[in-house]
């Protein structure tokens, strides 16, 4: 714990002799169209044209489309407020999470998925958001959710999972202060969870003491890829989520009321409708379903009848579309 203060207080050392305020840490794979949009929401912003107080860093994960001619041209306009990096061969994406973030100078790290374009004015809106926090080091979570208050606190893992839920896994809400960056090893320690910006996060409630402001304000837009998805969700969610949450669970910073609630939730309102994909809009895997589930909701009633009841609507639809295929775009 020592080292770790040792650590903070040399970083923070370091920070006060930085210009950047916020590096917005963008990781690719061949989207280049996507990435293009979100650049440009963020280079139109006055904030980031007159002042050094932002600086964009991409870490391109092998990609085979024309995502770095993107890039350089907005290098050329933009020059070293714009860094790009590309890994030599394809890594998982937590590695290149890891590699973005790690290349970032700014005093607040805030991941960025390439699919998310800020909305006019609200890059400004984050970073005031941060330079208000810069002394208090308060945790930041941009929950981008247009709820009745701009922002809410919370103080312990029990009421982040209650606020927030599985939303924690959302990459693109993720921030880090410079000072807490020890942390981002985690994206190397949990790469296989997928999501081991959730486990960062709930690491830093239970050590840091310090206070976490869920900024609800809608900061970005969020273009979807066509087909998303490519894992199972099944897997990242109801096994790799809860086994990070079980983590807190088991040495009490977390507790069974609050766990069994998120599980539920979880299942009905998450795993399952994207599992089932009635309208098969998406591409994630259905493998393995009572595989990865069975060990955490065998005893659990609503699993039962959750799986009938998708299991219906699914048969439904397919027997729909096989009697009247002409009909395809209407369902």
């Amino acid at each position: 714990m020592e080292s770790a203060k040792q650590y903070s207080r040399l970083l923070g050392a370091m920070q006060s002799m930085t210009k950047i305020w916020l590096s917005i840490c963008i990781p690719t794979c061949n989207r280049a169209e996507w990435l293009h949009r979100t650049l440009q929401s963020i280079v139109q912003e006055d904030c980031f044209i007159l002042s050094e107080d932002i600086e964009i860093i991409i870490s391109d994960n092998a990609s085979s489309d024309n995502t770095q001619k993107i890039v350089e041209k907005f290098i050329i306009k933009y020059g070293s407020k714009i860094k790009y990096y590309k890994q030599s061969q394809f890594v998982c994406a937590m590695e290149n999470f890891y590699k973005v973030c790690t290349l970032a100078q700014g005093k607040f790290i805030k991941l960025n998925n390439d699919t998310a374009h800020f909305r006019p004015g609200q890059l400004a809106n984050l970073l005031d958001y941060i330079k208000q926090h810069d002394k208090d080091k308060s945790l930041l979570f941009f929950y981008n959710r247009c709820n009745t208050t701009p922002y809410d606190y919370c103080h312990n893992i029990n009421e982040f999972v209650q606020k927030v839920s599985f939303y924690s896994t959302w990459s693109v809400a993720f921030g880090i202060w410079k000072t807490d960056s020890m942390y981002l090893s985690h994206f190397l320690t949990y790469k296989e969870s997928q999501i081991a910006q959730t486990k960062i996060l709930l690491d830093l409630l239970s050590h840091v003491h310090r206070p976490m402001l869920i900024i609800n304000q809608p900061l970005y837009d969020i273009s979807t890829p066509t087909k998303k998805g490519g894992y199972n969700i099944a897997e990242v969610f109801g096994y790799n989520y809860l086994n990070i949450l079980k983590e807190f669970l088991n040495n009490g910073l977390l507790s069974s009321s609050i766990y069994n609630y998120e599980k539920k939730r979880l299942l009905l309102d998450h795993i399952n409708p994207f599992y089932f994909d009635i309208n098969n809009l998406w591409n994630f895997h259905r493998t393995g379903y009572f595989k990865w589930l069975w060990k955490d909701y065998k005893y659990c009633p609503y699993f039962y009848l959750d799986y009938l009841s998708m299991l219906y609507k699914r048969m439904k639809k397919i027997f729909k579309f096989k009697n009247n295929p002409t009909k395809i775009e209407l369902l």
